[in-house]
């Protein structure tokens, strides 16, 4: 129980110094709210969290930082807790909320709200918590049930890291092609998208180690001059191979406040969402691989019948020519030398055609 009144500055009496030194280092913020919803007092993590200091909410309307939707399921976390005030086995339980950062973003977190009767307070008391790893986790598992796309899922990705190691940010860099990665998710601290030619060398060393490797005395001195001013003292990198353990053109780049290479429960947690990572690309290359055989003849890899006939109507009738083509004694072929040599004939024409006819469609 903390002692004395909260006056919207301290809340606590000045000759509790304990008191006072616990709320100021507290690692997650809190609020107090009055019986209108108004603010009372806000501890100074907030500002770890949100932005913003603490004088510039108290006096404020909690609904000036909440989103429509959390307007609505904080309404409902409150009559909840109403309706379980009197039960001596009710358990705060948390709910997601968005709440408004001072760059007008909105940043979900998880609150934890009890009712509170203390000297000079009348009102609430919510814990904040930046949203868990859990629920992230659970959403991108969400995401691939949902059929989202690899590229969105990738997205997903990077913000996880924040909450799992404070002060870390994340990039994803996909498509490696010697020189430069053809997609990137996340921070931008590295440019993965036209790396120096100085990085080409660091970023070619972490695509081919099979771990989470430290890069802060292997990346260009620009690069790491750039992490920084950004606050950042150690880089580290981490391939996402295939499943079935071919080289990698897919990489995560990790920057964190730390100088120096991961301790071990930072290198597991890194190592946790790369597996993720890896489950994404594996997920998308199955899909996309499902998608051809959907659309594909198996045997000669030209598009079949169905796509070829969707991509004929979509046209809307406007194909200049359309040429249908046979080939005679095929049957002799199977019948003398096998449907294996069969099959080779067929795949041999069809190569040819695709050739002679670039740029238009060959469908079996």
């Amino acid at each position: 129980m903390i002692d004395g009144t909260f006056d919207g500055v301290a809340p606590i009496s000045a000759d509790s110094e304990m008191n006072r030194r616990m709320v100021d280092g507290s690692v997650d913020p809190f609020v107090v709210l009055d019986a209108n919803l108004v603010i009372t007092f806000v501890s100074p993590t907030i500002v770890e969290v949100l932005g913003w200091r603490p004088d510039e909410c108290v006096g404020r309307p909690i609904s000036d930082f909440l989103d429509p939707d959390s307007l609505t399921v904080a309404a409902d976390g409150l009559l909840e807790l109403s309706a379980t005030l009197d039960d001596p086995r009710w358990v705060p339980a948390p709910f997601r909320v968005s709440l408004r950062t001072t760059t007008g973003t909105w940043r979900p977190v998880d609150v934890m709200t009890r009712r509170v009767h203390w000297p000079g307070v009348d009102g609430y008391l919510a814990q904040i918590h930046p949203a868990g790893i859990a629920q992230g986790l659970a959403d991108v598992v969400r995401a691939i049930l949902d059929g989202t796309s690899e590229d969105d899922l990738l997205t997903m990705l990077p913000p996880l890291l924040g909450h799992e190691i404070p002060g870390a940010v994340a990039t994803i860099g996909a498509g490696w092609d010697g020189y430069r990665f053809n997609r990137v998710f996340g921070a931008r601290h590295l440019s993965l998208g036209d790396p120096s030619p100085d990085d080409v060398d660091a970023i070619e060393t972490v695509l081919r180690t099979s771990g989470v490797t430290d890069l802060t005395d292997v990346v260009s001195t620009a690069t790491m001059a750039r992490g920084q001013a950004a606050g950042h003292g150690a880089l580290w990198g981490a391939p996402i191979v295939t499943a079935t353990g071919d080289a990698s053109d897919t990489a995560m780049f990790v920057w964190h406040w730390t100088e120096g290479p991961p301790g071990r429960i930072m290198r597991r947690r890194v190592e946790r969402l790369v597996d993720l990572a890896r489950l994404v690309e594996g997920w998308g290359s199955q899909r996309r691989e499902l998608m051809w055989r959907v659309a594909h003849d198996a045997l000669t890899g030209l598009v079949n019948r169905s796509t070829f006939t969707a991509a004929l109507a979509e046209s809307g009738g406007r194909a200049r020519a359309l040429l249908y083509c046979d080939l005679d004694d095929f049957k002799p072929v199977n019948d003398e030398f096998g449907h294996v040599a069969g099959d080779r004939v067929l795949a041999v024409v069809a190569d040819r055609m695709a050739n002679a006819a670039w740029g238009h469609t060959v469908a079996r």
